[in-house]
């Protein structure tokens, strides 16, 4: 009573200390939850103002180029519906050219365009065109006439001389046929990102064009490179992150990294990206949550250890305890066995004395087939239980060995079923067969075993079996794997007494028997059921018992066997008498 009760306690330790813990880790892990979630929305918060302020001061910078290509192409038009000659036209853009060198100091070299089937610049430099040059094919020329009425930005390039990113502004004037175009550096786009920079903290900010090409970049390596083209670089995780997304802000994860990316759009079609690396910023985050976690441990740890020495003693105790009733245990079903089996063999010992005395005393022929067959059955009985005793020694100890050989199932069954409808017809109850038409006639195996197994289960079945009768079939499974086995399912049932479900349990362990009380005598079943199931165990199958007081029973098992001959065995109803 106080082992239990100490095991009580210790129940209720553990289980308290555990709650505890529990409890003591949600608000950690509720606690790290909210600062995860307000550290991330207050990076989100800084990438957007970073994008936003550099698209800002971007649009800005573009918007006076796009305003003084925009006026430029205005009066032009005018001198084309004018029929101005290219003279004019030409000192017009040379004038234009220099005043627009002072209102954008990014463009270098002044204005240049196609305009009246000629082209034409404002260079103060001499420029001569190779042979092969043909304004039409040049893609500022093609964007302008793609995109006719407003102004575009062409995608940028590297200037081969200066080294330096540049851009192209261009615009189709109103023949749909004339173009003006100037180009500006991107000094000023790059130095507006590297303030950014400097300033916030960012890791990354970059711009891209429409076909997210890099226009600027904090990292002036990346400057030129095409992300959408190129695959396991960042930008292009990024590119492939916001193609897929719909929302301003996103993670993106590249090398066992997470980003946090914060897009804005630009007026002319451009696109900028503030990218901000959560490493440092959630390593510090980590550091009270791993601080907290080993308290935890080291918590629990001695709380649990405190708990183990305290019960200590009364759990050996509930141990020796537990080891002392199962060795008594073991020593009653040793000893019940031994006795069972003593009233066994006293049997037909008994049959065999009485016999006897009969023959000394009556001499008469009449009488002697009868003890005869009395003593040999008698004798039969102690060869089977003297045969089980020694099968159960040989399991016991291991020496028990499967002899497999080739032998033919068909006269197998017609032998069981012979035996058994002899003793069905001596005890006055019925017998029906059922034996699978296409089961093979030659097979490999322990004929002797199973011989032994059907015979243990049938003589079970028909020994408690006072009404109604048995049957007993045999049916053939497909075996899986090796084409060339077939699986013998075979079953006995009888409409007997039944058993109950501890019973059941008994009758499959060692030294066990059961009582049956409807027929007020002790059961043999137990010994003879654990060698049969030792037996199949040692062939590689199970015996499986169903049954219920009052309901019979059905036993059965499934066994694998090897096939030598496929021929079916036909149908056992046209066996010979």
């Amino acid at each position: 009573m106080n082992d239990l009760k100490n095991k009580n306690n210790f129940t209720k330790g553990t289980v308290g200390s555990l709650l505890l813990i529990v409890f003591f880790v949600g608000i950690i892990i509720l606690y790290y939850s909210m600062l995860y979630s307000e550290t991330r929305s207050r990076m989100i918060v800084e990438g957007e103002v970073r994008a936003v302020s550099s698209a800002e001061q971007i649009d800005r910078y573009l918007t006076k180029g796009i305003d003084t290509i925009s006026l430029v192409a205005y009066t032009l038009d005018d001198m084309i519906n004018d029929n101005v000659p290219e003279a004019t036209i030409h000192d017009y853009m040379v004038k234009q050219g220099s005043a627009v060198q002072n209102m954008v100091p990014e463009c270098k070299d002044g204005l240049y365009g196609y305009i009246n089937g000629k082209y034409i610049d404002s260079y103060d430099w001499e420029w001569t065109p190779d042979d092969d040059f043909n304004p039409i094919d040049r893609p500022w020329y093609i964007e302008a006439k793609a995109n006719f009425g407003r102004v575009v930005v062409v995608n940028p390039y590297i200037d081969a001389k200066t080294g330096q990113t540049i851009i192209t502004l261009v615009k189709t004037l109103g023949d749909a046929k004339s173009v003006i175009a100037m180009d500006v550096h991107m000094e000023h786009v790059q130095s507006i990102i590297d303030d950014l920079s400097r300033q916030n903290g960012a890791d990354l900010i970059m711009i891209l064009s429409g076909d997210y090409s890099v226009v600027a970049h904090t990292d002036k390596s990346e400057i030129g490179n095409n992300y959408l083209k190129e695959d396991g670089s960042l930008g292009s995780a990024v590119i492939d992150a916001y193609r897929s997304v719909d929302t301003a802000s996103f993670s993106v994860y590249h090398n066992e990294v997470e980003y946090i990316v914060y897009t804005k759009a630009l007026e002319n079609g451009w696109l900028c990206a503030s990218v901000i690396d959560t490493t440092p910023v959630y390593a510090k985050l980590r550091i009270p949550l791993i601080l907290t976690t080993m308290v935890t441990i080291i918590f629990v740890a001695g709380v649990l250890i405190i708990l183990m020495v305290a019960n200590k003693r009364s759990v050996e105790a509930e141990k020796l305890e537990k080891s002392t009733e199962m060795a008594l245990a073991a020593n009653r079903a040793k000893t019940g066995f031994l006795t069972n089996m003593s009233n066994e063999l006293k049997s037909p010992i008994h049959t065999i004395l009485e016999t006897n005395g009969r023959i000394i005393h009556r001499n008469e022929e009449t009488d002697m087939d009868a003890c005869s067959d009395n003593i040999k059955n008698a004798g039969n009985a102690l060869v089977c239980i003297s045969n089980d005793i020694m099968d159960y020694a040989l399991l016991e100890s291991g020496r028990l060995e499967i002899n497999e050989v080739e032998y033919e199932l068909r006269p197998l069954l017609e032998d069981m079923e012979d035996f058994v409808r002899n003793m069905t017809e001596k005890k006055g109850i019925s017998l029906k067969t059922g034996f699978d038409r296409s089961l093979p006639c030659v097979l490999e195996g322990d004929v002797a075993r199973l011989r032994q197994i059907i015979t243990n289960l049938l003589t079970n079945a028909v020994k408690y079996t006072e009404s109604g009768g048995v049957t007993f079939s045999v049916v053939r499974i497909p075996a899986s794997g090796d084409p060339d086995d077939v699986v013998l399912q075979v079953s006995v049932i009888d409409t007997g007494g039944g058993i109950g479900p501890e019973d059941i349990k008994k009758l499959t362990e060692g030294f066990e028997y059961y009582e049956n009380n409807s027929d007020q005598y002790k059961s043999h079943a137990g010994f003879e059921l654990l060698i049969t199931r030792a037996l199949l165990e040692k062939m590689g199958a199970a015996l499986r018992i169903e049954s219920e007081p009052g309901n019979g029973t059905h036993m059965s098992f499934s066994l694998r066997q090897h096939m030598v001959n496929t021929e079916p065995i036909g149908d056992m109803r046209d066996r010979t008498k």
